[in-house]
């Protein structure tokens, strides 16, 4: 299982990927105030996202996307949110 801190808003390089794949399977132990993103068999799942909303209001959400196979870049489509 892969592990993300970061959501990114532009396409890795595949060295940057190779970069946090190498980072991201260091033995360390996440703290309970952070928010983990999972990848595994093709399904990503992010816990927390907060977004600002029209009127200036937080807003929370837990969502779940699914790989699209042979994307290039990759990417994902999402398949469910929810609000937290």
């Amino acid at each position: 299982m892969i592990k993300l801190k970061c959501i990114y808003n532009r396409a890795l390089s595949d060295s940057e990927i190779q970069q946090l794949y190498q980072t991201n399977n260091q033995s360390v132990e996440p703290s309970s105030n952070d928010c983990w993103a999972t990848y595994e068999n093709g399904k990503l799942h992010i816990p927390c996202i907060k977004l600002k909303g029209e009127l200036g209001e937080e807003l929370h959400y837990e969502v779940d996307m699914q790989y699209k196979p042979l994307s290039k870049p990759m990417s994902f489509q999402l398949t469910g949110a929810k609000p937290k």
